[in-house]
């Protein structure tokens, strides 16, 4: 009868599987202390009741916490440089975007859905 969990090609992928921990390690950090600074303003503005900007944090933390975050990641590398280049044409800036790593974008992603979902837990201890 045949295993259901083969353990040696398990081991043997081991060295593999651990090369990508130092990456996870920093996406999760980065986007975990950044996220923090956002949450926190986020519920600082929806605390002191700021008008619009209450209503534009609200409407953040919605889509953030209603959309996939393999969808956002996707906006964030797909997104961010169609607006830039919009940016850039509208009103002459000169942002060149194309040596900027994609872990940055992942970065971005994973920040913003951090800042969302962090927002939500400030905002029920204030």
């Amino acid at each position: 009868m045949r295993e259901l969990l083969d353990f040696d090609y398990m081991l043997a992928s081991l060295p593999t599987i651990l090369k990508g921990v130092p990456v996870s390690l920093a996406i999760a950090c980065i986007a975990f202390g950044f996220g923090l600074i956002l949450a926190l303003l986020i519920a600082l503005i929806r605390l002191y009741n700021v008008p619009v900007l209450k209503q534009l944090a609200i409407l953040f933390v919605s889509f953030m916490r209603g959309t996939p975050l393999l969808v956002q990641i996707f906006l964030a590398y797909y997104g961010l440089p169609l607006v830039i280049r919009t940016l850039n044409e509208t009103y002459a800036f000169t942002w060149d975007i194309s040596f900027i790593p994609a872990i940055y974008f992942i970065y971005v992603a994973f920040t913003l859905n951090a800042g969302a979902y962090l927002s939500e837990t400030f905002a029920l201890r204030f």
